[in-house]
């Protein structure tokens, strides 16, 4: 049977209620139509990307690579129309997809701060990121559009705009498609988000949930952060198994637990700091009373750690955590601030 009788046999299948996913049967069909393009292109370069720590399914690297080809063909194609290309077509479409590709999650570690894809609230984040960069290819990036970038990536990481919504990739690569792009790409975000101001009261949660929590730890590099004791930044890039930076409960868990504290406020975003694990391990349930005190107030004030020392005692960590949303929800705006600043400014 010819792959596209295969294909046939698949859509008529989901008819019936068995859901399929459509870059699946793509991932099948360029398989039979282009052999070997899977494991000598596109795992590859996938292992490539996961020794950089941006470990991706396939999916969101075909996805692209179809929306491309569509481009290839005049854009008013289907999605499907990348396979009346030959085997010669379909590898410069590659050349150029995985280009834009590497454009994209260059941005994302290097301007965005986004060391790896875990702080990612979606992997297919990188699709309109990656189709900018296929646009310009050689032409000049201006800092208004870096800068708008910057702004569309933490609206839609704060609001998970793009998580499991494909009627918004859709929409974003539209505009990026468009002559204005981030001008159209900005418009996108003010019609489906509320606000580009973070409240203190969406500081809330647990911290290895929250979609915030990539962008306080970009906030806090950005920040010039240091580990409280060593003086170490917090970047992951450190060398040393004792030198990697890991979250640590500035009030101790038992120690909560022990004051009666809810145990689901334990791992509040606001009760996490970022130190190296070597001095994760030498402060254990040390009181914060106890152990801040020995810190330079720089260093503390550069992870949004309230300086007031009364704070710092046990029964007042619930006074500590309201102080320290207001301190994180005022520096998460005026970075986006920042950014909305260089997307307005005017072009040299």
């Amino acid at each position: 049977m010819i792959i596209e009788e295969i294909t046939e046999s698949f859509i008529r299948l989901n008819s019936k209620g068995t859901r399929l996913n459509s870059t699946e049967l793509a991932i099948a069909r360029l398989a039979f139509q282009w052999p070997g393009a899977i494991v000598n292109e596109f795992e590859i370069t996938l292992k490539d990307y996961a020794n950089t720590d941006y470990d991706l399914e396939i999916n969101v690297l075909v996805r692209f690579f179809l929306i491309i080809g569509k481009m290839k063909n005049g854009g008013n194609e289907k999605a499907d129309s990348i396979f009346n290309l030959d085997n010669q077509d379909l590898m410069a479409t590659w050349k150029k997809s995985k280009k834009a590709f590497n454009g994209a999650i260059t941005f994302l570690k290097n301007n965005a701060g986004i060391e790896s894809s875990k702080w990612l609230t979606s992997q297919y984040i990188i699709t309109p990121l990656a189709f900018f960069f296929y646009k310009k290819d050689k032409q000049k990036i201006t800092e208004n559009e870096i800068g708008g970038l910057m702004l569309w990536f933490f609206i839609i990481t704060i609001y998970m705009r793009l998580t499991g919504r494909m009627s918004n990739l859709d929409k974003d690569i539209k505009a990026i498609g468009s002559d204005e792009s981030i001008a159209n790409l900005i418009k996108n975000l003010y019609e489906d988000v509320p606000s580009f101001n973070v409240t203190p009261e969406m500081i809330r949660g647990i911290y290895s949930r929250s979609n915030l929590m990539p962008l306080l730890r970009v906030i806090l590099s950005y920040r010039d952060a240091k580990d409280f004791f060593t003086g170490i930044s917090i970047k992951t890039n450190n060398i040393g198994y004792e030198n990697q930076i890991e979250s640590h409960h500035i009030f101790p868990k038992s120690l909560l637990k022990k004051q009666g504290i809810s145990t689901k406020l334990f791992d509040d975003i606001t009760n996490i700091a970022f130190i190296s694990q070597k001095v994760n391990n030498q402060i254990s349930n040390s009181e914060p009373y106890d152990y801040l005190k020995s810190i330079d107030e720089k260093r503390l004030e550069s992870q949004l750690i309230p300086t007031y020392k009364e704070l710092w005692k046990l029964p007042r960590f619930n006074d500590f955590c309201e102080e320290r949303r207001k301190l994180i929800a005022k520096a998460i705006n005026d970075f986006l601030d920042e950014q909305l600043h260089k997307y307005s400014a005017k072009s040299d």
